[in-house]
Formats: structure tokens, C-alpha cells, sequence
């Protein structure tokens, strides 16, 4: 079964200088657990931007909504 969340970026999420995920965006993240990791999210942010970035946990970046 598919969890879908929202995230929204609590600060910007950058590669290197490069702004990837503005503070304030947010993005939809499918993922077959009903929690998520930060390593899930990088890989999705890998997977959606083409770029590696860096979170300290997903609770301190990103305020996370269930779908």
C-alpha cells in the first residue's frame, strides 16, 4: 500500500549554492512505508531535481502532511 505526504520546506534545501526547494515550496513524496526517513527523501529529491542535497532530519526541514 502507497503513503502519500507533502512536504514543505522549512528553510531552503540547497546543493552546494544552488537553491533546490525554496523555503515555503513543497513537494508530494509516495513511499510504501507510513513513515519516512531522511535518506527516502533525499533519494526522492535526487530522483525529482537531478541534485544530491543535504537535510538534517525530515522533521527539522520539512513540515510533513499525510495525503
Amino acid at each position: 500500500m502507497a503513503h502519500s505526504f507533502r512536504l514543505i520546506a522549512k528553510r531552503d534545501i540547497r546543493s552546494g549554492l544552488k537553491t533546490i526547494i525554496g523555503k515555503g515550496m513543497s513537494f508530494e513524496f509516495v513511499n510504501t512505508s507510513s513513515s519516512i526517513d531522511s535518506s527516502q527523501v533525499k533519494r526522492a529529491i535526487k530522483e525529482r531535481y537531478g541534485e544530491e542535497v543535504y537535510i538534517n532530519t525530515v522533521a527539522n526541514d520539512f513540515e510533513v502532511i499525510k495525503l
